[in-house]
C-alpha cells in the first residue's frame, strides 16, 4: 500500500486566506454605534423666562461614553394630557422652547437620548404652568377729594402692565379707569370723591399673553369732618371773637351761622378762609339776649355737617364751666411710686366744684382787663408764652394767680373761688367716688386718650378740652400744663392732713407749693396723677397753669 505523503506546501496559504477573511469580516462592523445601549436623561429643570418660552435642562447619564465619530444628540417632546409631539432637538443638554403658554394650562416634557441607531428611552415626564402672581399689598388713600393714590407691589417679572378698576358702592361692578406700565408701584386716580360714597379698588397685572388675578378689594371714602370744639372766645356789646378746631384738609371756607335765643333759625353771618381758625363777627349783642353759633366746612364738592353749637351771653361769665366732685374717702398716694408719693394715707374729701378745663388765656385776660376798670393791677393781661386766647394761661406764679383769684371772687361777689388743694386735686384727678378705677392717669391708663405731654404735644400747649376727659368729665388732670396747688411742698406725706385741707406748714428747706399733673413738655412718668413736684411762689414756667374750685356755701 502506498502511503500518502502530507502536502504541507499548502499550510500557508490557508493560513493566509484566513487572515484575509478575518480582515474583511472586520471592516463590515460598524466602528461608529457598536450597539451599547442608552440610559435615559433626567430633567433637572423647567422655568419659564416669559410666556413665549421656556427653558428645559437635564443631565444625561450617557455623556461619558465615547464614540470615536459620532455624537449623542437628544429629542424633546411636549404634552397636554397624555399626547406627546416631538418640539426640538439639541446636540447639548438644554433647550430654549418658543410658543404661547398660558396660566391655566399644565405642560408636559420629556426627554430622550438619540445616538446613530440607537435611542434611550424617554426620561421621566415633567410637569410645570406659567405662574403669574397678582400684585400685592394694595391700599388707597385719598389725597384730596380729586385724587385717590393707589400703591402696590409688583409679584412677577413677566409684567407689562398693571390694570387698575374701580367701583362705586358696588363691589361686583368695576370698570377699567387706568393702566400704568411695569415696573410703576403707584398711580393717582383723578375723578370726583363725595364724603357719602365708598370707592372700591382693584388690579391686576398683564403679560403679553395673561392676564393675573385680581388683588384683593381695597375702599376708602372721603373723611369730610366738621370742625370741632367751636367756642365763644369773647363777647361785647358790638363783637363776638369764635374759636375751633380745624380738622379738614380739605376745606375752602368755613361757613359761621347765628341765631338767637333759640336753635331753631340760623342764619349765615360771616365765612371766614381754610385754614383759619378764629372769626371776629361785628354786630349788636344785646345783654338780655344768648346768641349760638354753629359752623361748617365746605369746599368745592363737598360740604361738611355742622359743630356742636356754641352760646353766649354777655352777662355769662364764659369761663365759668364747673364740674361738681362729690366728697368721699379715698386713698392717697402711690406705694410704687416716688418716695414723696409714701407713705399712701386714707383721706375724707368734702364735696367742691372744680373748673372743667385749666384757666385759658382769655379768661385770665377778662379778669385782669376787668381789674384794670376797677382800681388796677399789675399783673399782665397776656402774660403767657404761646399765644392764643383758647390755651390755657401760663407763665403765671403762684403769687399771680392768688392774686388774680381774688379778683375773680371780687368781680363775681363772692369768696368762694380759691386754688384746690393738693387732696382735693388728687381725688378730681383720680375721678373722685370713681377712684377704685386706679387708673395711672387722669381717666385712662393710655396716656395718649387723655393727655398732651413731650411724646404727641408737638412742643407746645393745646386748646382745651382736646383731649379724652376722666370719669367726672375733667379735662387735661394729665399732661397740658402744671397746676399750681395752694399746699407747701413736703418731701413725703408723714404728717399731711388727712381732712382734705392745704398743708400750710413749710417743711425746711423746702420753700415751694405743690404743683400737679405733668405738663407738654414732661414724658409720661410726670403725668401720673399721684406724681408730685414742687416751684417756687415767684417761678413763672412756659408748661404752669392752674384750675380753680369753687367750695359750697355752708
Amino acid at each position: 500500500m502506498r502511503t500518502m505523503k502530507k502536502n504541507t506546501t499548502l499550510a500557508p496559504f490557508f493560513l493566509l486566506l484566513l487572515l484575509m477573511m478575518s480582515c474583511k469580516e472586520r471592516e463590515f462592523e460598524n466602528p461608529i454605534d457598536p450597539g451599547v445601549p442608552l440610559k435615559p436623561p433626567t430633567i433637572t429643570s423647567v422655568a419659564f423666562l416669559a410666556d413665549t418660552s421656556v427653558v428645559l435642562k437635564w443631565d444625561d447619564p450617557n455623556k461619558d461614553i465615547k464614540y470615536p465619530n459620532a455624537k449623542l444628540h437628544y429629542e424633546i417632546e411636549q404634552g397636554l394630557g397624555s399626547h406627546f409631539s416631538p418640539i426640538g432637538n439639541s446636540e447639548i443638554n438644554t433647550i430654549k422652547i418658543t410658543g404661547i403658554f398660558n396660566t391655566e394650562t399644565i405642560y408636559y416634557f420629556r426627554v430622550r437620548a438619540r445616538s446613530l441607531n440607537n435611542y434611550s428611552p424617554y426620561s421621566l415626564v415633567t410637569s410645570t404652568s406659567l405662574a403669574f402672581p397678582s400684585p400685592s399689598n394694595l391700599t388707597v388713600a385719598l389725597s384730596s377729594e380729586t385724587t385717590a393714590v393707589l400703591q402696590w407691589q409688583n409679584n412677577s417679572t413677566l409684567t407689562k402692565k398693571i390694570f387698575i378698576e374701580r367701583s362705586t358702592n358696588q363691589t361686583n361692578e368695576f370698570v377699567v379707569v387706568d393702566s400704568v406700565d411695569f415696573p410703576a408701584i403707584n398711580r393717582k386716580i383723578l375723578g370726583i370723591y363725595f364724603q357719602n360714597d365708598l370707592n372700591y379698588f382693584r388690579i391686576r397685572a398683564k403679560s403679553l399673553n395673561n392676564f393675573s388675578t385680581y388683588t384683593p378689594v381695597v375702599s376708602t371714602a372721603l373723611s369730610f369732618p366738621a370742625p370741632t370744639f367751636l367756642f365763644v372766645a369773647s363777647i361785647t356789646s358790638n363783637t363776638v371773637i369764635l374759636e375751633w378746631n380745624d380738622n379738614n384738609a380739605f376745606e375752602t371756607i368755613f361757613e359761621i351761622e347765628q341765631s338767637v335765643n333759640d336753635t331753631n333759625h340760623f342764619s349765615l353771618v360771616e365765612t371766614v378762609d381754610l385754614n383759619i381758625t378764629t372769626a371776629t363777627l361785628s354786630g349788636t349783642f344785646d345783654s338780655s339776649s344768648i346768641y349760638y353759633f354753629r359752623i361748617r366746612a365746605i369746599s368745592v364738592h363737598n360740604t361738611s355737617i355742622y359743630s356742636t353749637i356754641a352760646n353766649a351771653t354777655r352777662a355769662m361769665l364764659l369761663f365759668g364751666e364747673l364740674i361738681y366732685v362729690q366728697g368721699g374717702t379715698f386713698q392717697m398716694g402711690n406705694n410704687t411710686g416716688s418716695s414723696d408719693e409714701q407713705p399712701v394715707h386714707n383721706l375724707t374729701i368734702k364735696s367742691f366744684y372744680i373748673g372743667r378745663n385749666e384757666v385759658t388765656q382769655n379768661e385770665w385776660k377778662q379778669v385782669v382787663d376787668w381789674k384794670k376798670l376797677n382800681g388796677g393791677t399789675t399783673l399782665s393781661s397776656s402774660p403767657s408764652y404761646f399765644g392764643s386766647s383758647a390755651l390755657p394761661v401760663e407763665k403765671v406764679s403762684w403769687t399771680d394767680v392768688i392774686t388774680w383769684i381774688s379778683y375773680l371772687n371780687l368781680m363775681m361777689g363772692t369768696n368762694s373761688y380759691r386754688l384746690p388743694t393738693e387732696s382735693e386735686w388728687e381725688y378730681a384727678a383720680k375721678g373722685g367716688i370713681h377712684n377704685m378705677d386706679n387708673y395711672t392717669y387722669s381717666g385712662s391708663n393710655t396716656i395718649e386718650e387723655v393727655a398732651w405731654y413731650n411724646n404727641n404735644s408737638d412742643g407746645s400747649t393745646h386748646r382745651k378740652g382736646t383731649k379724652k376727659a376722666n370719669q367726672l368729665g375733667i379735662f387735661d388732670m394729665s399732661g397740658n400744663v402744671w397746676e399750681w396747688c395752694s399746699d407747701w411742698y413736703h418731701t413725703s406725706y408723714t404728717g399731711a392732713p388727712t381732712d382734705g385741707n392745704s398743708w400750710d406748714t413749710q417743711q425746711n428747706g423746702y420753700p415751694t407749693r405743690i404743683v400737679r399733673g405733668g405738663s407738654w413738655e414732661l414724658s409720661s412718668t410726670f403725668c401720673r396723677v399721684t406724681q408730685r413736684n414742687g416751684a417756687s411762689p415767684g417761678d413763672r414756667f412756659s408748661n404752669l397753669g392752674f384750675r380753680y374750685v369753687k367750695q359750697l356755701e355752708p
